[in-house]
């Protein structure tokens, strides 16, 4: 079994944060999610894992908007810095971000921590957020599942992209990797057309570990095909 901490946003806890004002006001702060991060590493917690939010509706007021939700990834990124042995598990939506940034972006993550890091694959279903996505046009509930399994099977494809052994870095024979070991994926889908390869070597960990949240009878199939972790919703 493996244990994970999810810490939330003050708005989320709008009953309890009146009488935490301590907490509310160090929310903003570096030091806060230093601390918080470093005990839960001590601790022995496996995994800090951040949800996200693209949205604050400021009319009719949102109590998100007296508060700010950092990004996730930028976030996790400072934290790998600021410990040794959690990992670190943002959430990113395929309804909004594309596969090949978001691979890349995820795997960098993974190096800068030593092999630490992991995704939360979840696709974003229409609301208040496509406003900030206007050049999208919003897709059917079967079209969204579909380009969500298209987009989490392409990252694992870029992923992998690079051999393990690629990167040989031999300066008497002047090669930076052995040949072939390298290659593109040439992905060309209902969603996506992507010719690939990654930007970055393989993971330190072979591949990021994939985090996936739900409970329907689809999701559960796509979660046992694709998904090392699996959170109920």
């Amino acid at each position: 079994m493996y244990l994970g901490v999810l810490p939330s946003s003050p708005w989320q806890h709008q009953r309890i944060w009146p009488a935490s004002p301590d907490f509310t006001a160090h929310s903003m702060d570096p030091a806060f999610y230093t601390d918080l991060t470093r005990n839960c590493d001590q601790a022995g917690i496996d995994f800090l894992f951040l949800p996200d939010k693209q949205v604050a509706n400021a009319s009719p007021p949102d109590p998100a908007v007296a508060d700010s939700w950092f990004d996730p990834l930028t976030l996790l990124a400072f934290l790998a810095a600021q410990t040794d042995r959690i990992g670190l598990v943002p959430t990113l939506s395929t309804t909004w971000f594309e596969p090949f940034p978001l691979a890349r972006q995820i795997i960098s993550l993974d190096h800068l921590s030593g092999g630490r890091a992991g995704w939360n694959a979840v696709s974003s279903h229409p609301g208040l957020e496509d406003a900030n996505f206007a050049h999208r046009p919003a897709l059917a509930p079967e079209e969204m599942k579909a380009r969500h399994a298209e987009a989490v099977s392409l990252v694992k494809a870029l992923w992998s992209s690079w051999d393990s052994d690629a990167a040989t870095h031999d300066a008497a024979t002047a090669q930076w990797f052995r040949p072939g070991s390298v290659r593109p994926v040439d992905h060309h889908g209902e969603f996506f057309d992507v010719t690939g390869p990654l930007t970055l070597s393989r993971s330190p960990q072979d591949s990021p570990v994939l985090f996936m949240a739900g409970a329907s009878e689809n999701f559960l199939r796509t979660a046992a095909k694709d998904a090392g972790t699996r959170r109920p919703a």
